[in-house]
């Protein structure tokens, strides 16, 4: 595996943040209300955070 280190200027990392409960079988309940709670107003802010 190829690799380098590079210096970057400061950044800061947006989205949403939930805990969840760890599922080991089927679908993960929580994780889902999290996905159904992104609407189009939501997805459009978090993508004007975005600086990179």
């Amino acid at each position: 595996m190829n690799y380098r280190m590079e210096e970057k200027n400061p950044f800061e990392i947006v989205g949403i943040m939930k805990r969840v409960p760890i599922v080991f079988e089927g679908e993960n309940l929580e994780i889902n209300a999290m996905w159904n709670m992104l609407d189009s107003g939501k997805i459009k802010q978090i993508t004007e955070l975005s600086d990179i």
